[in-house]
């Protein structure tokens, strides 16, 4: 079964349990979170994980062993556990499992080939978040967590970074996003500034890509898959960096 077959395979069976409404929206998202990801073979942890869907994705597309750190403590909520266990349920053969400790107390006998950090990044030290680039201390809090994150990493390893950027035309105005209301854009950084902080402990070669609004199509990835664009609408990026 080619990669295609398992991605599709996947979002069926996730829409089955009801976690996505339709699989072509959820497809393009997934294929655009990993892109110039090799998942084949690979140890991957996911940092505030939630329901594990894009852990048994990554699973799905052949990741030996996955770990969703998703803290009972930290914003875990019921709905998420009993997601993961209707996912576990579902894809039995997939090597995933639930842990729920904070990524301050995680530890693993051996380091992962990927770690991804989808809509998290900013919950780490929401505190230090929005006093990053104003506060040394604050700085290096993170500084120090990224040591620790880096620790868990083989050399050549790759992190996928995927959030909301600080800068959003919406809240420019005072107002709120219609198409992400809850979003404090205030505790959010843009990508550059992740990518300096993430430099100084030993990650390189940062890509960093704008969420496209996938509903649209090939043709709508392209026209809005920006910056500029995605400045009037999410202001959604996916930043990936390597171990150096």
């Amino acid at each position: 079964m080619n990669n295609e077959q398992l991605a599709t395979q996947f979002l069926s069976g996730a829409c089955e349990i009801g976690r996505i409404p339709g699989p072509r929206t959820a497809g393009r998202e997934l294929r655009y979170l990993f892109q110039d990801i090799d998942l084949a073979g690979k140890r991957l942890l996911d940092i505030g994980g939630g329901d594990g869907f894009y852990s048994f994705y990554a699973a799905g597309m052949g990741a030996r062993e996955v770990v969703c750190l998703e803290p009972s403590d930290a914003g875990g909520s019921d709905e998420a556990l009993s997601t993961f266990q209707k996912m576990k349920a579902r894809f039995p053969q997939a090597n995933v499992t639930l842990d729920t400790r904070l990524i301050q107390q995680f530890s693993a006998a051996q380091p992962f080939d990927i770690v991804l950090m989808h809509a998290s990044i900013n919950h780490i030290d929401e505190e230090a978040c929005i006093h990053l680039l104003a506060d040394r201390a604050a700085w290096a809090k993170y500084r120090e967590q990224f040591t620790a994150i880096s620790a868990l990493l083989v050399k050549g390893g790759f992190l996928i970074v995927s959030d909301c950027a600080r800068q959003n035309f919406f809240d420019r105005l005072g107002m709120q996003n219609p198409l992400c209301p809850t979003i404090e854009w205030h505790k959010h950084q843009q990508p550059g500034v992740w990518a300096r902080l993430l430099a100084e402990v030993g990650f390189q070669d940062p890509k960093i890509h704008w969420e496209p609004v996938y509903r649209l199509g090939k043709a709508g990835e392209i026209l809005t898959g920006n910056q500029l664009v995605s400045f009037f609408l999410r202001s959604a990026f996916r930043m990936h960096m390597r171990k150096a």
